[in-house]
């Protein structure tokens, strides 16, 4: 990886698999910078990621799931 690749915003593509990808870059994140880190997400909740016209991420919020 060279320092351009670094400076790149993360970027994720929208579909059905979004939470379990995103849950899984933050796991691998923490773990690369040493830290134990467990991170789920309770049954009833979803996470809500806004993203910008290039698909940047500005956001993350956890809110209730609608039945």
């Amino acid at each position: 990886m060279t320092d351009n690749d670094a400076a790149q915003p993360l970027k994720f593509l929208v579909g059905s698999s979004l939470n379990e990808r995103l849950m899984e870059f933050i796991r691998g994140a923490n773990a690369c910078k040493g830290f134990p880190f467990d991170f789920s997400i309770p049954e009833n909740k979803e996470i809500n990621v806004v993203v910008d016209d290039q698909g940047t991420i500005q956001d993350l919020v956890l809110s209730d799931t609608s039945d």
